[in-house]
């Protein structure tokens, strides 16, 4: 998607949210994310994609954050 739109990615990153819980249930929703480097020019382009930065995901105070882990295929 942010290719598609000439948004240059840099790097990729699987990783998961932390500190949240969720209901496990076929169709529903998961904590895994992915985390795309891109220039910063260019993150007004990725936000109006939907997408966020990374630092907006973590929040000290709730303990809600991310860790990355390898990519499976």
């Amino acid at each position: 998607m942010l290719i598609e739109a000439g948004i240059d990615v840099l790097s990729s990153q699987c990783g998961f949210v932390t500190g949240l819980g969720i209901v496990t249930v076929c169709g529903a929703g998961t904590l895994d994310i992915n985390i795309h480097e891109i220039p910063a020019q260019s993150i007004e382009d990725a936000e109006d994609l939907e997408f966020s930065q990374i630092e907006d995901l973590i929040d000290e105070e709730t303990g809600v954050g991310y860790q990355t882990i390898e990519c499976i295929n």
